[in-house]
């Protein structure tokens, strides 16, 4: 049960990073790619290792469970088509403040 459940978490973790990486483009802060990229990386190599005899445990499957609620949550604030403003390269902060 663990490893269908897992199974299903990574698939629809990967199709959650698939969607959201579509809208990303070079305007978007580089962070914010670089995440993306590796929750699916991470989705896809789960769903490999558990397809090739490696069996998840409940920590496991608890954290992909998590990334997907997090990839589901954060969906709700994206616009139709393009990255959020506040995820644009232009909007960064500087970390020291200017006088």
């Amino acid at each position: 049960m663990t490893l269908i459940l897992f199974q299903i978490l990574c698939l629809a973790l990967a199709y959650s990073a698939f969607c959201r990486a579509t809208h990303l483009n070079k305007a978007a802060m580089l962070r914010l790619r670089w995440a993306v990229t590796i929750i699916g990386s991470a989705a896809l190599f789960g769903l490999y290792r558990s397809l090739t005899g490696w069996q998840p445990d409940i920590v496991h499957l608890v954290f992909a469970a998590a990334f997907w609620l997090y990839m589901t949550a954060f969906s709700k604030t994206w616009p139709a088509s393009g990255v959020p403003p506040q995820m644009h390269r232009t909007q960064r902060k500087p970390l020291v403040p200017l006088r």
